[in-house]
């Protein structure tokens, strides 16, 4: 007799129990042995071989997952009078919220119950036909008694389902985990998969019944021929061996992924983005990859794929398209790409977002205890002006831990209370992040230390904060460790610093690849190599960095290390001018004052000299001495030169100083 408490079993639940692992039994002697031999036999009229065909498309059985044309072909057979394909006809329909496709499933549960099925008689129980106890009563207990006669009957694994859910009274991993080793041992690959998660789950009850470890379990549903079964499989092969082995793994993968499993394409994308650490070209096939395995229906592969394209990684950068693979991903489940998506909407960077809708599915992922998103929130608040809202939601996002959102309370603190009144709590917030292996905060930890900031001068341990955010892969604090030390130590810091900047130049930091470009001019972290640093500066400063725009411009102008083009040089300048920076346009005042890649006009060099310098530009303070000491449209004075002279020794410009 069922336990009281199965009668009251909420329908959804437990008919997603009954779903994808209650698979069509293996017969004993199949007219067909793969995809296509079945495939064949069903166009030759084989209500059989229509049936074998359409498990496979439903399972993903060496073949992609087809749910569409596995129920064709189910409904073929079914029309037939296969008895098995019906269940599978009534198991998709089944899912669905069309009341005249559940009627149908219905129907077909009940007729599949009095031919002696056990999950018929369950499903239309639970689909709301007449006497729905009695017929999940009598489900079970030919479910029972099946399992009990025939391994390689699927009745094992739904009743392990059961079992495991606790739907039989209470849950009872031992007789669940049993089952499923039966039904494993009988031909079913979603049973041996399902051994191999318990197994990886730890669960005493399980280890007690299974007779292989979890990856035995996995390649054996490989050999059965489920494909994500061999993804997973051969990735774990692929963690363990090196070298030759190591490139079959990955040819095995790959052809895995030919045939239309996600999994593999999206490992296969994964491993060749790491491989462009070392090769460039690595990243076009890494992001070819994670496009078709997202086309495939993976929604992990989908975020990936966004990431690269918003990133501009492997191709050109396209960040409405990047939003539109996020909302592709978050289709398919994968909360990340929902959240990536509605962050892109929440600063306004596409046209097609709604910033207010982004900014809510933000706050209600906080809500749900989504540190991430809470740091985001507050990020989009804070730079609308709502600091109220922003410091509230980012506290939460510190008490999730979320390191940077500790670390932005305490940036936030020493700009609005103050060095002497929130230095403390800053100090306080930034070590906590620091523990959480955030490099930003280790950072500022160790700068509040430098400077004495809420605690004493403490050079040593500020050094060792420079040391942790170098180790978390701070490019800024290998960079404070290699300016603090001397020798060969230096040396390595820089090298590493290069390293983490030139990771994130590739993965789209446009800031990160200007810096690029000044290690390779100064030759820190190795050679100097200026024509190198000349493209990561153009790079730059065609992703709208400032900076970028004026040291290319600079390289250009005066040829140092490259060959000179003052028409271009300018172009550069006046790009960086747009962007705000006064240096760059001094130097296109420069262009108008010497008629070098632009028209000389001589008011409008000194239009912008002035402006510039008294923006704080020494090189425009330089350029208005220059003017005065030789009468270059305005009246020569030497008095005026020094003036503007000391103002540009005053801006840095040491060579002025007297």
């Amino acid at each position: 007799m069922l336990h009281p408490r199965v009668l009251v079993f909420q329908g959804a639940a437990l008919m997603s129990l009954l779903g994808g692992c209650a698979s069509p039994p293996p017969v004993a002697q199949p007219p067909c042995s793969n995809i296509a031999s079945c495939t064949l036999e069903c166009r030759a009229g084989s209500a059989e071989g229509c049936f074998l065909a359409g498990y496979r498309f439903e399972g993903g059985v060496e073949t992609a997952q087809d749910l569409q044309r596995a129920e064709a072909l189910y409904e073929e057979s079914c029309g037939a009078g296969f008895q098995a394909a019906c269940l599978g006809w009534m198991r998709l329909l089944s899912t669905s919220e069309e009341d005249t496709r559940r009627a149908k499933a219905a129907a077909l549960g009940r007729t599949a119950c009095d031919a002696g099925y056990g999950e018929g008689c369950l499903r239309a129980g639970l689909l709301g036909a007449d006497a729905g106890p009695a017929l999940i009563s009598r489900g079970v207990a030919i479910l029972r008694r099946k399992c009990g006669e025939l391994a390689d009957d699927p009745s094992c694994t739904i009743l392990a389902n059961l079992a495991f859910s606790g739907a039989l009274g209470s849950a009872d991993l031992e007789v669940a985990a049993a089952a499923y080793v039966r039904s494993c041992e009988g031909g079913d690959p979603h049973a041996c998969v399902r051994v191999a998660e318990l197994l990886e789950e730890r669960h005493p009850d399980v280890e007690r019944v299974a007779s292989r470890s979890s990856d035995e379990y996995f390649h054996a549903a490989c050999g059965l021929g489920l494909l994500r079964a061999c993804t997973e499989h051969w990735t774990r092969q692929l963690e363990t061996q090196r070298g030759p082995i190591g490139e079959d793994v990955r040819s095995r993968l790959s052809a895995l992924c030919e045939i239309g499993e996600a999994d593999a394409c999206a490992v296969l994308a994964k491993l060749r983005f790491l491989d462009g650490e070392a090769d460039r070209g690595a990243y076009g096939e890494s992001r070819d990859l994670y496009e078709r395995a997202c086309t495939l229906k993976n929604g992990s592969a989908c975020n990936s794929f966004g990431i690269m394209i918003g990133a501009g990684l492997g191709g050109a950068r396209n960040i409405d398209l990047a939003h539109e693979v996020y909302r592709t991903g978050c289709q398919l489940g994968e909360e990340e790409a929902c959240m990536n998506a509605a962050w892109m909407e929440a600063q306004g960077l596409v046209d097609a977002g709604d910033p207010e809708r982004g900014l809510a599915r933000l706050q209600t992922a906080c809500a749900r205890g989504d540190g991430e998103s809470c740091y985001r929130s507050g990020q989009v608040l804070f730079l609308a002006g709502d600091k109220e809202r922003a410091t509230t939601l980012t506290e939460r996002a510190c008490r999730l831990n979320e390191a940077d959102g500790c670390t932005a309370l305490a940036v936030w603190l020493l700009d609005g209370q103050g060095p002497e009144t929130g230095g403390a709590r800053a100090l306080e917030l930034a070590t906590y992040a620091c523990q959480s292996r955030s490099g930003g905060g280790c950072m500022l930890a160790g700068k509040l230390h430098e400077s004495g900031v809420g605690t004493r001068i403490d050079p040593q341990l500020a050094k060792s904060f420079f040391h942790r955010a170098c180790a978390y892969r701070s490019a800024e604090g290998c960079e404070a460790l290699a300016r603090r030390v001397e020798g060969k130590l230096a040396a390595e810091f820089w090298v590493v610093g290069k390293t983490l900047r030139g990771r994130a130049c590739r993965e789209g930091s446009a800031s990160d690849c200007v810096t690029v470009g000044v290690y390779l001019h100064r030759g820190l972290g190795g050679e100097v190599a200026i024509d190198t640093a000349a493209l990561f500066y153009a790079d730059g400063c065609e992703s709208g960095q400032a900076d970028g725009c004026l040291y290319a411009g600079q390289l250009l102008a005066t040829g140092s290390g490259v060959e000179v083009s003052r028409d271009r040089a300018s172009v550069f300048f006046r790009r960086g001018c747009e962007l705000g920076n006064n240096d760059a346009c001094a130097w296109e005042g420069l262009s108008y004052h010497l008629g070098d890649g632009a028209e000389k006009d001589i008011e409008r060099a000194v239009e912008i000299y002035e402006r510039t310098c008294a923006a704080g530009s020494g090189f425009g303070c330089v350029g208005m001495g220059n003017v005065y000491e030789h009468g270059d449209g305005r009246p020569r004075s030497g008095e005026k030169a020094r003036e503007y002279y000391d103002k540009a020794c005053a801006a840095g410009e040491s060579r002025y100083c007297r």
